[in-house]
């Protein structure tokens, strides 16, 4: 007869009866039929307080296999010839007492949505949590496909570019799907960077069909742990904590891909977590300065305090932002009296702190405008504002590096023969000083 276990307790006691009883003497299975059933029925688990009934193709999609069930359930019930691993068979009196698998810390609920979807139908995420929630156990289960699938993303045509564009955040890109694709160049056909040939950094989702899009790069911070401050002096952009290391990472990613040299100390290179040193930033990779170049061009959208500016030139912005008035050093210790620490660098001519990549002197008064934008990728002038950066989406823009750049170094009257990377604004929100960021506080109760 057909045995269909009813949950996962019912499976190992059939299991183990069937594993138990063998003939001594030729050490045969009398059970043949009853183990062929179990080693190709469904996988039982309980997730939770509830008892799932899981068929096994149901992990066909690319980047689902191996995960938690195919590695640990699989292959335990799926040995015939080792079924109760440090027992001997032979010298039993009884089958082992075997506990049916189950997953206590898990939500089933959420199990209940993630078996949904894997079934091939669509599931409606309620809001934020509930899809983060299912971003957690996705990766918990090591279900790689549908975490793609689940990861927050925008897929649009630019009519203006004439490509395709994917909007995604930093902490879910992917190095090893990033790729760099070079401007048309009438008078050349290599398909290789070459001097004065620019581009813009390309991504694909992996585990998923599809081809490459030009990347638009989200990222948020926090105003307490990972500030983005946007020195719209020289138009310098300087990052902290978990962006810092991650924009590294896609930096280096990227470095590696057109063969560029590192620019890592040896000793750094050695050290057992170089990864985690301070030392290690966007600098080291060959592609930036430590303070990233920034290019907020008039086609970007801009909502600084609050204050949503539209026009044909983003330089009105600028009609507005003045640096604040400070008599002395004491003003300015007032100014950035609750900054984090780690934002704050000791000045070299005085005792007060002031911001990392803010300007040594204060010029009140002082405005800055440009026909072309905000700022044209690293030029300098202008008066003095720096924006704390709390939402923005960027493209990765590709380009030769200019006369004098040195990573930093200037003034040794050499070209430099390379590329760098600039971030091109495509949507800021931001602040422009305490009063804005304080509006922007709510009560807890």
């Amino acid at each position: 007869y057909l045995i269909t276990p009813d949950d996962g307790r019912h499976f190992v006691k059939l299991f183990a009866d069937a594993q138990f009883y063998r003939r001594e003497s030729r050490k045969t299975i009398t059970l043949p039929r009853l183990q062929a059933q179990l080693f190709d029925s469904e996988i039982f688990v309980e997730v939770g307080n509830e008892h799932f009934r899981i068929p096994r193709d149901i992990f066909s999609a690319p980047g689902d296999t191996p995960n938690y069930f195919t590695l640990g359930f699989t292959v335990f019930f799926s040995s015939p010839g080792d079924a109760f691993p440090g027992l001997n068979p032979h010298g039993l009196l009884r089958p082992p007492a075997i506990h049916p698998p189950r997953i206590p810390n898990r939500s089933a609920l959420i199990f209940s949505d993630i078996l949904h979807m894997l079934r091939g139908y669509v599931l409606t995420i309620k809001d934020e949590d509930h899809r983060n929630q299912l971003l957690k156990d996705a990766r918990y289960y090591n279900l790689r496909g549908l975490e793609q699938k689940l990861i927050p993303h925008e897929i649009t045509y630019s009519l203006e570019n004439r490509v395709s564009e994917i909007v995604i955040r930093l902490q879910d890109i992917k190095p090893s799907q990033i790729s760099a694709v070079y401007d048309k160049h009438p008078s050349s056909s290599q398909p290789g960077p070459t001097k004065g040939r620019a581009g813009y950094v390309h991504y694909a989702r992996p585990f998923i069909s599809e081809p490459h899009h030009a990347l638009i790069l989200e990222i948020s911070a926090s105003t307490t742990t990972e500030p983005i401050l946007l020195d719209l002096t020289n138009m310098r952009m300087t990052v902290f904590g978990n962006t810092r290391s991650r924009i590294t990472t896609l930096f280096q990613t990227i470095a590696n891909k057109l063969n560029l040299p590192t620019t890592v100390p040896l000793g750094l290179m050695m050290a057992e977590k170089a990864a985690d040193d301070r030392g290690k930033g966007p600098g080291t990779t060959g592609l930036s300065e430590d303070k990233i170049k920034a290019d907020v061009r008039a086609n970007a959208h801009v909502v600084i305090d609050g204050k949503e500016f539209e026009g044909d030139n983003a330089s009105a912005l600028f009609e507005d932002i003045e640096a604040p008035e400070m008599e002395d050093d004491h003003d300015m210790a007032e100014l950035f009296a609750d900054w984090p620490s780690e934002i704050l660098q000791e000045d070299a001519t005085a005792s007060t702190k002031r911001p990392l990549g803010s300007p040594s002197e204060v010029q009140p008064g002082k405005r800055r405008k440009r026909e072309d934008g905000i700022g044209g990728g690293g030029g300098g002038g202008g008066g003095g504002a720096i924006w704390t950066v709390h939402k923005s989406q960027w493209r990765l823009r590709l380009q030769s590096r200019s006369h004098g750049d040195s990573n930093g170094e200037e003034g040794d009257g050499m070209e430099k023969v390379g590329m760098e990377i600039v971030m091109v604004a495509v949507k800021i929100e931001a602040t422009s000083g305490e009063k804005a960021r304080n509006s922007q506080r709510r009560f807890l109760s």
